[in-house]
């Protein structure tokens, strides 16, 4: 069990630390498409590295398909169960954020809408907040980690904590460029609590896609305006909507996040 403890904290540490390899003379800001592109490339040979690792070190007898059956990139579904598997988790994680998405429609701030989010902002900054991210934070934090975690014999349960934590972690670099103290304890908490309920996912579906599905929704939505609701003009509406939508996904957290629900063994 040790081995696959010391496989997470050193995938973190290189995932985290492969993005500031780059030189930056320059001093340019995180958001500018060079260092994304630079960032790109830091994931992708981190993410190989880490799969080869994983694949010799903890299923040395995997076939390349069953390595990918392990890490959820081809999950044993049919076409109709794989669309299932995605469909659930946004659906409840879409109930979740019902007010803050009433009031984007009702601000004109959704995909097609005058002011979208996605539109107002440089085309590879949206790449990475909603492709980029998602694919590699979960391939590594969720497909690589606990697929480790579940070969030296960790429980669902316990690689669904371990792995958050180390998706918290690797956020914290934040601070050192230049987020203030208490905006980076809140993304900690924040990307500790998503990291969890992505790793639940993970561990009920088998799947890969869901949990990259649900964090570009989470991604493209951000941290909720909970202040500017009481006094938007249309807050009764959403309001309603934040109450309901939060009531609906509590109901169903315990089927979503249940492996029973898509055909598998706790």
């Amino acid at each position: 069990m040790i081995h696959s403890l010391l496989y997470c904290v050193t995938t973190t540490l290189a995932f985290v630390g492969s993005l500031y390899l780059w030189p930056n003379p320059q001093q340019l800001s995180r958001d500018e498409p060079a260092i994304i592109k630079r960032r790109l490339v830091s994931i992708v040979v981190v993410s190989v590295a880490a799969t080869g690792w994983l694949w010799l070190g903890f299923l040395p007898h995997a076939t390349l398909g069953q390595l990918l059956v392990h890490v959820g990139l081809l999950p044993p579904y049919s076409a109709w169960g794989w669309l299932v598997s995605l469909a659930l988790p946004l659906a409840a994680s879409m109930a979740c954020f019902a007010g803050p998405l009433v009031m984007a429609y009702v601000d004109e701030e959704l995909p097609g809408q005058r002011r979208s989010y996605l539109a107002a902002l440089e085309p590879w900054v949206a790449m990475r907040n909603v492709v980029i991210a998602p694919l590699g934070e979960e391939y590594v934090f969720r497909a690589l980690l606990m697929t480790a975690l579940r070969a030296e014999g960790f429980s669902w349960g316990t690689a669904s904590l371990i792995s958050p934590l180390c998706f918290g972690l690797a956020h914290l670099h934040l601070y050192f460029a230049g987020r203030p103290l208490v905006a980076l304890l809140v993304m900690l908490c924040y990307t500790s609590i998503f990291g969890g309920y992505s790793g639940l996912l993970f561990a009920a579906t088998r799947s890969f896609w869901p949990p990259v599905a649900v964090h570009a929704f989470c991604n493209y939505m951000g941290l909720p305006e909970f202040a500017a609701m009481p006094g938007h003009r249309a807050k009764v509406a959403i309001l309603v909507a934040l109450f309901t939508g939060v009531a609906i996904f509590a109901l169903t957290f315990d089927h979503v996040t249940s492996a029973a629900s898509y055909g598998h063994q706790p």
